[in-house]
């Protein structure tokens, strides 16, 4: 499944997508690019434009199967089902950076810096 798929028929899912994919991606390159792959250690690999764009590719990549365990249509207001959309963001946001191999306190502290620039 992707996002075609899934806002195919789902109008919010697919305004939504239309709306937090430019954001996200500007929140991310923010927060994410030039800073470390681990906290610890100066000769650490440090992210660059292109690790981002891989990074979001995967986030977008997982929301579909995030979404698909949530009915939106049956979240009562159109502010809770963007609270929906956006944990699902953050919950790719996270797995995608334990996928890298980040411990998890340092992935959280991530997922964290892009929400607030976002």
């Amino acid at each position: 499944m992707d996002l075609d798929s899934l806002g195919h028929g789902n109008g919010l899912v697919a305004v939504l997508v239309r709306l937090y994919r430019p954001l996200v991606r500007r929140a991310a390159r923010q927060a994410l690019q030039g800073r470390r792959m681990s906290p610890s250690g100066a000769e650490v690999r440090r992210f660059l434009a292109a690790d981002v764009e891989r990074l979001l590719h995967d986030v977008w990549t997982r929301i579909p199967e995030i979404l698909a365990e949530e009915d939106l249509s049956s979240v009562p207001t159109i502010g809770n089902r963007n609270n929906v959309f956006l944990a699902a963001i953050t919950i790719a946001s996270y797995q995608t950076l334990l996928g890298l191999g980040l411990e998890g306190t340092y992935a959280r502290e991530l997922c964290s810096d892009v929400g607030w620039t976002l």
